[in-house]
């Protein structure tokens, strides 16, 4: 498993408080730990975007026009 260095985002994590902060996090062996701990691993420029563990999208569309008339189609 790659390690990685994500430097500049906002990091939201609820359990330790922190609240949009800009940092920098690492992921060494599949694990979310102080980019300090990180030793050449791939860096991936954040800057400007939110960086959150486990943020999931769960938007969908699964009702409306559109699907209706693709259910009759089918």
């Amino acid at each position: 498993m790659s390690d990685y260095i994500i430097k500049n985002g906002f990091v939201f994590d609820p359990l330790t408080g922190i609240k949009g902060d800009k940092k920098d996090i690492g992921i060494k062996d599949g694990k979310i730990v102080e980019a300090s701990e990180v030793k050449g691993g791939k860096t991936i420029d954040a800057s400007g975007k939110t960086v959150m563990a486990g943020g999931v999208d769960i938007h969908t569309h699964c009702v409306g026009p559109k699907v209706n008339v693709g259910r009759l189609m089918r």
